[in-house]
């Protein structure tokens, strides 16, 4: 069903052209009807008048979708209340594009998040990659899966998943608790049993959300990597259809093309963080003192947070040289191991205070960059925004520092 917003998208996709042949055609009908044939001409004036409607409900059909996603996506992530200065949004074109239309893009700072819609793609095709995505992990000997695969330029391709906005599922929808070697449940970051969702649920919530049947279209999380630092430079992005056939140990024994489905280049969205340097630098040290981590600061963005500390070890805990001995690499995974453990320590006990929200806890940082002497540690806020504006303070290591009394805080 075609709701308001949706027809005013239409009519404003609507060509020019085909506009004017309405209005001639109308005023012909109108001419006609007075002269000539009475109600004939009111007849083909409904006519014209439906036909009309209907070219345009039909490009509709497809543009709703891409306008609904963007409407999504900046109610998910909270754009204009949290002031979301890295989030970008493409315009919509005019007739729905066949191939790759990337709607939306997040620059994390070193990463983008694309939002892309990839149409027409369909149900058969749609179902193939999504029980693909759901299923992979239990392959049957010989059986066949469709995938997307991508070719990027301008960054190197992470990840890519259907887009659902909320990771939940009801009890009878998940697997029981995760155990570990030795038979305990394993919690998750709130508390509760790690359960993974059953895969034909997951494969539900795949299509149910990420698959739009009437237009064909689908609707893909990107992640790109751009380096320790977002260059901003142009991306482009080509989307190809394939078919994978499995062996009997459950790994790919034959891939074939089925189609290009499109290309694109996009503009990234810019990366605009908060940059906090300490008024003192935060020096913290291991039980057995051997190694030593300085905390600087933090750049805090709407979508991110990058520690930013120095060790007079990490260019020992970074090397790579293949002449180094066995002993050697042996006595670096040691080192190394205590050097994570105290990073481990701090990382996963920072707190940032608002003044407009609850207080956001660090799980730690999920990858790490060692560029021109200072690590940055990233963590990520997942699919939650934070208003950069509203950060009072920063608990780390024992410690809260004020955002006033910050260097470079604004």
């Amino acid at each position: 069903m075609l709701d308001g917003f949706t027809l005013l998208k239409a009519i404003g996709s609507a060509d020019e052209n085909d506009i004017k042949d309405c209005a001639d055609f109308m005023d012909f009908s109108a001419e006609t009807k007075a002269k000539h044939h009475g109600h004939l001409g009111r007849i083909f004036l409904i006519a014209a008048v439906i036909a009309a409607f209907l070219a345009v409900t039909a490009s509709a059909i497809g543009l709703s979708v891409y306008f609904r996603q963007q409407e999504k996506l900046r109610n998910d992530y909270r754009v204009e209340e949290n002031q979301v200065a890295n989030y970008k949004e493409y315009p919509i074109p005019h007739a729905p594009d066949e191939g790759i239309t990337v709607l939306s893009c997040i620059n994390d700072g070193e990463s983008y998040r694309l939002y892309a819609a990839i149409s027409p793609i369909s149900r058969e095709e749609a179902e193939g990659y999504l029980k693909y995505v759901a299923y992979q992990n239990k392959c049957d000997i010989g059986e066949s899966f469709t995938d997307i695969s991508f070719t990027v330029t301008g960054g190197k391709l992470g990840y890519y998943m259907p887009y659902t906005s909320e990771w939940s599922f009801a009890p009878e929808d998940l697997e029981e608790p995760e155990r570990d070697g030795d038979g305990n449940i394993i919690y998750d970051a709130n508390g509760e049993p790690f359960r993974r969702p059953k895969q034909e649920a997951l494969y539900r919530k795949y299509y149910n959300e990420a698959y739009d049947e009437e237009s064909q279209t689908l609707i893909l999380e990107i992640y790109i990597y751009d380096g320790p630092i977002a260059s901003g430079r142009p991306i482009w992005i080509e989307a190809c259809l394939e078919e994978k056939k499995f062996d009997k140990n459950g790994k790919i024994e034959s891939r074939e093309l089925i189609r290009k489905l499109g290309s694109t280049v996009i503009e990234p969205a810019r990366y605009k963080p908060l940059t906090l340097y300490f008024p003192e630098p935060l020096e913290v040290t291991n039980e057995d003192g051997d190694v030593h981590l300085i905390y600087d600061g933090m750049e805090i963005s709407t979508t991110a947070i990058y520690l930013l500390m120095r060790s007079p070890e990490a260019d020992y805990v970074y090397k790579h040289d293949t002449a180094m001995s066995g002993e050697e690499l042996t006595e670096q995974a040691e080192y190394r191991e205590r050097w994570q453990n105290l990073r481990w320590d701090i990382d996963s006990n920072i707190k940032i205070n608002f003044t407009d929200r609850e207080p956001l806890y660090l799980n730690g940082a999920e990858a790490s960059q060692y560029v021109d002497g200072v690590v940055r540690g990233m963590c990520l806020f997942d699919d939650i925004t934070i208003n950069v504006n509203n950060v009072e303070s920063v608990s780390i290591g024992g410690q809260t520092i004020k955002v006033s009394d910050c260097r470079n805080s604004k």
